[in-house]
């Protein structure tokens, strides 16, 4: 990840600082000093997911924009939170902090803004893990005396049950406020801001362990907070072994949620280091699939996981999440053990796993760093900046020695002693270690998610029917429990105990998390008289011993969970009422919180609040369902991802039908795979497509216009471009001692798209009339092109919605011309197979909600003709996409040929004029004529100018084979009724803001209007198309899908809305034009 200058790292304090030390004490000191020192380099990209039909989009966060957001979110908690409490000076000069404000948050950005605005301005945060039971977050509210609580919307549900039963104790709840969209800070712009170190005094000394509480899991089952300082959080920023600026660099994938402590070793070793990370759309549970995915992706060069997903992703189809990781710097895994097998596996594949560990108490135990030979990853290794002491552990019987890690904490002035047993690594004694077990009783599940089962053996040793119960489940994805009966059960009532005493594991699952949970009574192991729990001499039961004793018991409850889903009969799976019985099956068994009619069969299951005991379970249900089908092939298509691949309703229900289908006709995927495997073995594979890095030269037409010149500066800004050869129409009215070069030249620089003189010495410029034979070249420069050109790009068109289909046929011609060129390129040169890009519209499928009654329109040719809108413009424009995709069929061995339908264009990102000739500035004009705007409803997608001409060029420049189709429209949509609120309040006439007007009455008024010239009233000529078409293709009723453009294009990827400062620089930039008053 190149940048301009290095990142230049703080010098951090991590022993208690003098007085007139000039070194970083706290994470908001930090913060302002990349802002100042290193404003531009990457803090982190969020992953945000949009829809079914959009993964997700990548939001850059810089160092300089995180304070800001910051700032932004400070100002929101004191001006949104009255209970708020900031610190004060007592007469004696002692600080006196309010109380804690707790949050509540999914892990993604948002939750770092607002733990760093509450340190900054004093404030102690409470960090809730998101997976923390409605008891256990009223315990930990009660035990630090929270006064509000912040909360993401979609953990709205569980706060709110929380607040409730706390309630009901007689106690006092904290007030509830929900979290800001933390898009909504990091789009405001902050001017005269002052530093953040000095906007609060958020540091008073160094023995204040009141800053963040974090929890842990308590011996009594219920967690227990845990008081930290700035100093303690300075160490995870710390938290490294880097030996050069190179080994910092690039990106970091974690799957890590930032309410646990290993997962904010990634933010704070960003803001420490400069190693940007990336994390995962919150309301996605991370999988081996989606985690190869997000690497692909971002192209990280690092990752940070839990042993889970690494198994996941070792068990991916042909290697290829394997493939994934062999070229990643290192791939950390932390809180919990990874399995020898497949720590094997990796290793043997080459990848460089790195052993990370911690302790919430503690912060982190060992560094990141790079892992060189003779590395093992079985070992963490030691930091070298906390002080540690290893003590010799009395065990008995065994040949390796054990240690307890008794460490001090940065900030602590007591140590603390670890629970697990260590041991050290031969090779480096002393220095690398692996833990054995601990302590105390936890149970680490496959997801590195941690358990604490007092609370479930607590209640079910009080029953009387009970003698003792021992949880288990270390490295499963669910926990069981062995009980001793108080009394022998035959084996004939076993059933019946289990039955007896299911209400008391139903009653502990409320009070436990929601990984938690015990889904089924094949999870409940009933202890038989012969083999009753080992105890100690003292009576109480060996935990291990238990293990040990009930080991095949154990193994047998997770083969029985996968055959033996639900008591009674199977769930009914109906084909024509598929969507209904998979309904049913979710409310049924899943203990599902949303009310039936609170969603529907397209919402997201994991948006709704899904955990992963929940995705087991129904996966379990949906194989469970299938072995009755007679159809055993179709078992193996429910993989351990299927509910993640297909999380709603509508696509596990079309997902079903189409494989079900497939397998009663013999025609099985993994049939289908191995065809398409072989065909792809034994084909010859071309070698003749173009690559960018050949030194290409591009054909282009339009560049006159608006987009065809930010192409243009676009094109000639790659290095890997020679040339850009422009064929423009004859200037009728050329200007005395201007060459059409100069024109060309002008023309960039008036729309925003400036060239300079060392660019624009790629560019060739010769005005022509493209319909004509030869494209009206010269013979010799039509064979001069045809050996040179690799790309032709055509963006030429006439903007007219009033003329009809039949006098476009000159643009007909125009493609056929093009296309005959793009062969005779390849006929002048048969190694190449030159790529031809039609520019297409939204206008060709502007009827398709209509059609189809669908709003999203795939990224595929359009073969109904009834989907295109009724004016000429849009028909021209798909019989143009017919002409082009017969020429892809038809001579594929001679080129590649795509078309890119384009949405809405705005003006340039830099604030540049938009172009006053398109419909939406002839609606801002006729609107301050008729001083009236339209009221539209629903959403729009508008793209800056410079955004889509990127897009395009990274698309044709994609080295992966070309598709069919590509749209380019903004991923991100934003309400119509915010963007005229903006661009009213800039429209102002006589010092009155401009009423509003439904639409329709809007358009009557401005084609009846007779007020002023033609140009005051631009409208009025698009008459019809603002009557009968805008609000449908404008307002969200057609959404282009952009799955092939957003992978071909980074630009797209990362887009973003308009921003209010964007608006307003549109309209001044009109006014300072002459074209608004």
């Amino acid at each position: 990840m190149p940048y301009a200058t290095p990142f230049l790292p703080a010098k951090i304090c991590l022993d208690p600082p003098s007085p007139q030390s000039s070194e970083i004490r706290t994470l908001p000191e930090l913060l302002e000093y990349n802002s100042r020192h290193n404003p531009e380099h990457l803090f982190c990209l969020q992953a945000k997911k949009r829809d079914k039909n959009v993964p997700y989009e990548l939001i850059s966060v810089t160092h300089l924009q995180l304070k800001r957001a910051v700032l932004q979110c400070s100002n929101w908690i004191v001006s949104n939170i009255p209970e708020l409490e900031l610190p004060r000076r007592q007469e004696d000069r002692e600080v006196v902090k309010g109380r804690p404000v707790a949050l509540f948050m999914e892990s993604d950005v948002g939750l770092v803004i607002q733990l760093l605005s509450l340190l900054s301005l004093g404030i102690p945060a409470v960090l809730l893990s998101a997976r923390l039971s409605p008891t256990a977050i009223n315990h930990l509210l009660v035990q630090t005396s929270a006064a509000t609580i912040i909360v993401s919307p979609r953990l709205s549900s569980t706060a709110e049950t929380a607040l409730s039963e706390l309630i009901e104790t007689g106690k006092v709840a904290p007030t509830y406020y929900a979290q800001p969209s933390y898009e909504t800070f990091l789009n405001s712009e902050v001017d005269g801001v002052p530093s953040l170190s000095d906007s609060h005094n958020h540091y008073f000394n160094d023995l204040d362990r009141n800053v963040l509480i974090l929890h842990s899991s308590g011996t009594t089952g219920l967690p227990k907070a845990l008081y930290s300082s700035h100093r303690f959080l300075l160490g995870f920023a710390a938290a490294h072994e880097f030996t050069n600026q190179e080994e910092a660099r690039g990106l970091a994938v974690s799957t890590l949620p930032l309410f646990h402590g290993y997962g904010l070793v990634t933010p704070f070793l960003s803001m420490g280091t400069g190693l940007p990370f990336c994390l995962p759309a919150p309301s996605i549970v991370p999988t081996g699939t989606s985690t190869v995915d997000l690497l692909e992706a971002t192209k990280a060069r690092s990752l940070l996981t839990v042993p889970s997903i690494l198994e996941d992703i070792s068990l991916l189809p042909d290697q290829g999440g394997i493939q994934a990781l062999q070229n990643l710097a290192f791939v950390a895994f932390g809180g919990g053990p990874l399995k020898e097998s497949v720590g094997n596996l990796l290793e043997k594949s080459g990848v460089k796993l790195l052993n990370h560990y911690g302790a919430t108490e503690i912060g982190p135990l060992a560094p990141i760093f790079v892992p060189k030979p003779p590395y093992d990853w079985r070992y963490f290794k030691l930091r070298k900046d906390m002080p540690v002491e290893m003590v010799p552990v009395e065990s008995a019987g065994e040949e390796r020695q054990r240690y307890k890690l008794v460490a001090h904490p940065f900030g602590w002035t007591a140590s603390f002693e670890l629970q697990d047993h260590l041991v050290t690594d031969e090779k480096n004694p002393g220095t690398h270690f692996t833990a054995l077990g601990r302590k105390d009783d936890l149970i680490v599940l496959a997801t590195g998610e941690k358990i604490v089962p007092q609370i479930l053996e607590s209640l079910l040793s009080e029953s009387k029917y009970v003698k003792e119960a021992i949880a288990f489940g270390q490295n499963q994805f669910e926990i069981g429990v062995i009980v001793e009966p108080s009394a022998p059960v035959d084996l004939a009532d076993i059933d019946q105990f289990k039955s007896l005493i299911w209400p008391i594991i139903q009653e502990a699952s409320k009070k436990m998390d929601s990984h938690a949970q015990i889904s089924s009574k094949d999870a409940i192991i009933v202890a038989q008289p012969d083999k009753s729990f080992p105890r100690t001499d003292k009576g109480s039961v060996m935990r291990k011993e238990v293990y040990r004793v009930y080991g095949d018991e154990i193994s047998k409850v997770y083969q029985d969970l996968e055959y033996h889903v639900v008591d009674g009969p199977l769930p009914s799976l109906r084909m024509d009422s598929l969507e209904q019985d998979l309904k049913n099956i979710i409310h049924a068994n899943l203990a599902w919180r949303v009310g039936d009619a609170e969603w529907d069969i397209n919402d997201d299951f994991f948006e709704l609040g899904m955990n992963s005991l929940q995705a087991t379970r129904l996966r379990r249900l949906l194989v469970g369902f299938i072995r009755g089908s007679g159809h055993p092939a179709l078992e193996q298509k429910i993989t351990r991802e299927f509910v993640y691949q297909y999380p709603s309703i509508s696509d596990m229900a079309n997902e079903l039908r189409r494989t079900s289908e497939q397998v009663i006709n013999g025609h099985c995927d993994s049939d289908l795979d191995e065809i398409e495997m072989l065909q792809k073995q034994y084909s010859l594979q071309p070698s003749n497509i173009v690559s960018a890095a050949e030194g290409s030269v591009i054909l282009l037409t339009g560049a006159t216009g608006n987009l065809g010149a930010h192409l243009l500066a676009c094109l000639v800004a790659l290095p890997n471009v020679d040339r850009v050869i422009c064929l423009n129409r004859p200037h009728d009215h050329a200007e005395v001692g201007k060459t059409s070069s100069h024109r060309l030249m002008d023309s960039c620089r008036e729309k925003g798209a400036p060239i300079s003189s060392e660019a624009w010495s790629k560019v060739e410029v010769i005005e022509t009339n493209c319909t004509s034979q030869n494209l009206g070249l010269a013979d010799l420069d039509y064979a001069r092109f045809c050996g040179q050109v690799t790309h032709i790009l055509h963006c030429a068109w006439p903007v007219d919605f009033k003329r009809g289909l039949s006098s476009f046929k000159l643009q007909f011609q125009t493609v056929n011309n093009l296309l005959n060129f793009t062969r005779d390129c390849h006929a002048a040169r048969p190694m190449i197979r030159p790529r031809f890009m039609f520019i297409s519209s939204i206008a060709v499928v502007g009827q398709y909600f209509s059609v189809h009654q669908t709003r999203i329109v795939p990224e595929a040719p359009m073969g109904d003709s009834r989907c295109t809108n009724g004016f000429g413009y849009g028909k021209a424009k798909l019989v143009c996409e017919r002409i082009v995709e017969n020429a892809a069929q038809s001579f594929p061995a001679e080129m590649e040929a795509t078309s890119v339908r384009l949405g809405q264009i705005a003006g340039s990102s830099s604030g540049f004029s938009w172009n006053s000739n398109e419909h939406i500035p002839a609606l801002i004009k006729s609107s301050q004529t008729i001083k009236a705007l339209p009221l539209i409803k629903g959403t729009l997608s508008w793209l800056p100018v410079n955004i889509v001409a990127k897009a395009v060029t990274e698309i044709l420049f994609d080295t992966r084979s070309l598709h069919t189709m590509y749209h380019v429209e903004n991923p991100n949509r934003q309400s119509w009724y915010d963007v005229l609120e903006t661009l009213r309040s800039e429209l102002s006439v006589d010092g009155k803001d401009v009423p509003f007007l439904p639409l329709d009455e809007w358009a009557k008024k401005a084609n009846d209007s007779e007020d002023g010239s033609p140009e005051d009233n631009p409208a009025k000529k698009l008459g019809s198309f603002f009557a009968e078409d805008f609000a449908r293709m404008a307002g969200g009723s057609v959404v282009l899908e952009t799955d092939n453009a957003r992978m071909a294009s980074p630009t797209l990827r990362g887009s973003d809305v308009l921003s209010e400062e964007l608006l307003r620089n549109y309209v001044k930039a009109w006014k300072s034009k002459g074209f608004l008053m």
